[in-house]
């Protein structure tokens, strides 16, 4: 929850909290482990679509992806060591339609949602927005349903540039090129070739974040393996994101990811400001 990562950082002191695909995006938190750089030596190292489609596969294969057309799941977040936690429940559908909302006592209620070309987010301390730019960009990407076995549709590029130890295994190191935004490094285990760890920088309207993600707990659902815990370091303290239940193809409301009234008032405003119809 990009929204989130923005209150943590509020200069009032403040302590507040990005899929499922997710959603991120958006969502988790904690360095686990230094790792150690090594050298391939001679090691002639494979390609990095290579890396990227064995993940795939490692994780269930296409054909088992394309049996799945939306996604309800149920996760704690929990600020390591400061005795706060929130639920969050996050819901996402084809093409690229998502909506989260996450919710406690120290952080009252946040939402966030994407559906079409429109990325918004609704907060106590924020209000509502619509986000622009690179942030826009990325929030979209992120919520691409299908972005794992059609990750072509939202990068140009994945390049092995070398070998690394995450926690004690040896990792490809992937750095993959979205088509709009900064690139993101991945690393994927050798023998199990699960994705493990992620550096990325998520842009919001307090400017441009950095973030280590460490995936784990893999656990197979309809077919899909899913880390069921992700750790992530960055903008504020630490934080666990552990995953309670996933369901797919589920009978969701018509109206589930339909916008607020206040975001469609905002998406007006901006209509009149522009000269555009409504």
């Amino acid at each position: 929850m990009e929204a989130s990562l923005r209150m943590i950082n509020s200069d009032k002191g403040k302590t507040v909290a990005s899929r499922f695909g997710w959603f991120t995006t958006a969502l988790l938190l904690g360095l686990l482990i230094a790792p150690a750089a090594l050298l391939a030596g001679d090691e002639a190292l494979p390609k990095g679509e290579d890396v990227v489609d064995d993940f795939v596969k490692a994780t269930g294969g296409k054909a088992a992806y394309a049996k799945i057309h939306n996604s309800v799941s149920k996760m704690t977040l929990e600020f390591v060591g400061m005795g706060i936690k929130a639920s969050v429940i996050g819901y996402s559908a084809e093409p690229n339609k998502s909506y989260a909302v996450v919710e406690a006592d120290a952080l009252g209620r946040i939402e966030e949602g994407t559906i079409g070309e429109v990325a918004w987010s609704k907060s106590m301390m924020e209000g509502p927005q619509i986000k622009e730019g690179e942030e826009r960009a990325g929030t979209l990407r992120r919520a691409v349903f299908d972005s794992t076995p059609g990750w072509r549709k939202v990068f140009k590029k994945a390049e092995c540039v070398g070998v690394e130890t995450v926690n004690d295994k040896p990792c490809y190191k992937v750095v993959m090129t979205p088509n709009e935004g900064k690139p993101e490094t991945r690393y994927y285990e050798k023998e199990s070739k699960l994705l493990v760890k992620t550096e990325l920088t998520i842009t919001t309207s307090m400017g441009d974040i950095p973030l280590v993600v460490f995936s784990s707990d893999y656990r197979e659902v309809d077919g899909i393996k899913t880390p069921f815990v992700e750790e992530v370091t960055g903008a504020g303290p630490k934080r666990r994101m552990t995953t309670e239940s996933i369901e797919y193809n589920v009978d969701m409301p018509e109206d589930r990811f339909d916008l607020p009234d206040e975001i469609k008032e905002l998406l007006k405003e901006r209509k009149a400001e522009s000269g555009e119809e409504s």
